[in-house]
């Protein structure tokens, strides 16, 4: 007698979608039509949205999108009108330091914000906090019934989000956490310390098998170092969401969820195929970390740093031309007061070996932690994991906090230490 295939079991999504911050509101609907349409691909997918959303209108985000465009615009026109070709060229510097600051992001993003008001169906524009229990998508608007809502725009507190991932998951079921707003490594995420999010997480009954961040710079060792006991893998980029042309909200979080949903499997298995779908879509950096594996690498990183540490006194010049060649990853603070600088871990570690350390066994660690990444151009010498190699201002006491040894702190400050 044949016995007929089992059916994948429920993948409970608890989504929390951060968009108080105006330049990311967006997304925060489209992510709700993007979650309906995987419930729709994948029946056995079932999700609870929480959306804070600031309420900015169309008109002032079409406004503001082509303000930030004619600022983009118009330094080379007035330059070469009023000076000639140096005018022009000082115009185009001008440009280049405005492109650098996203402010041509911010244009897009605006423009971009006003045309996703019809998505806001049903019911007229609103602002405030609604938690949306996600059906199969119907319409070309939002079909998920609103399950609560109130007028406050604020992030949730640790307490609150930790309250609503219990409310939603499950125990027995693969369970995954999705996280979308601004990321910014240990420091913040989602308008909180990432140390908070960790608390909220730690305090949850139930635990997510999986944590997808679709936030900038959150594929980092210090912020995931705190999740490394709370759940099993976590999806992340060591970038900005932005690399490459790929504006935030661009995630194909919808194939994803569904592909996830419909194949089953380990969360290593869903995290790997969550990679390969971001892979075949164009994300440039992507990867599937195995939070548990930290454990033997943040060890391992303890011995290297130890050793780096007795040769310093004559191999420091060496030590830090090093880590200054490593493979840099841009990232753009607009929050603390300085700009943190991250660097690949696994092409650092290459260097130290090409140096003669013994990093063979952190490599080796590192290999097994990294389940899956992508690597688009410009960016082949990333391996899925950043670390900081400066604290920005204000993010000081933060930093002192988190499990990293204290070896590997203390030869990266020796080396960016003039």
């Amino acid at each position: 007698m044949e016995i007929p295939p089992q059916a994948p079991p429920k993948l409970r999504v608890a989504a929390y979608v951060d968009a108080t911050e105006e330049h990311f509101e967006p997304h925060a609907v489209s992510r709700v039509d993007a979650f309906e349409k995987a419930v729709a691909a994948a029946p056995n997918l079932e999700i609870q949205a929480h959306v804070v959303r600031n309420g900015t209108s169309a008109g002032t985000k079409l406004a503001r999108g082509l303000g930030y465009l004619a600022m983009h615009v118009a330094p080379p026109v007035l330059g070469q009108a009023v000076f000639g070709l140096p005018g022009m060229l000082a115009g185009a510097a001008v440009t280049a330091y405005l492109v650098y600051k996203g402010y041509t992001l911010e244009a897009g993003k605006n423009l971009g914000g006003a045309f996703h008001q019809p998505f806001t169906t049903p019911g007229p524009f609103w602002k405030g906090t609604r938690t949306y229990e996600i059906v199969a998508d119907q319409t070309d608007g939002i079909d998920s019934r609103v399950i609560s809502q109130s007028d406050s725009v604020r992030p949730a507190t640790p307490g609150e989000l930790s309250a609503f991932v219990t409310q939603h998951l499950e125990p027995g079921q693969t369970n995954v956490l999705y996280i979308a707003g601004h990321g910014w490594g240990p420091w913040k995420v989602a308008s909180m310390h990432t140390t908070a999010l960790a608390v909220a997480v730690e305090k949850s009954q139930v635990k997510p098998d999986l944590v997808v961040f679709e936030s900038c710079l959150m594929g980092n060792l210090e912020a995931l170092s705190l999740l490394r006991q709370h759940a099993s893998v976590a999806v992340v980029s060591e970038e900005l969401m932005v690399a490459g042309g790929l504006g935030a909200g661009q995630l194909p979080i919808k194939s994803m969820l569904a592909r996830a949903a419909r194949e089953g499997g380990s969360p290593h298995e869903m995290g790997q195929r969550m990679v390969e779908v971001a892979r075949q879509a164009g994300v440039p950096t992507l990867a599937a970390v195995d939070l548990k594996g930290l454990d033997r690498l943040l060890g391992e990183l303890d011995d290297l740093a130890q050793a780096a540490l007795k040769d310093l006194p004559t191999r420091r010049e060496a030590l830090r031309e090093g880590l200054q060649a490593s493979q840099k990853v841009p990232q753009i603070d607009h929050e603390l007061g300085g700009t943190a600088d991250f660097a690949d871990l696994g092409d650092f570690l290459k260097r130290l070996k090409a140096l003669g350390l013994p990093a063979d066994e952190a490599v080796q660690a590192l290999g097994e932690a990294v389940l899956a990444h992508t690597a688009g151009p410009g960016n082949e010498a990333t391996t899925g994991l950043s670390f900081c190699t400066r604290i920005p201002k204000g993010g000081e006491a933060i930093y002192a906090g988190l499990p990293l040894p204290g070896s590997f702190r203390k030869l990266v400050g020796e080396l960016t230490t003039p």
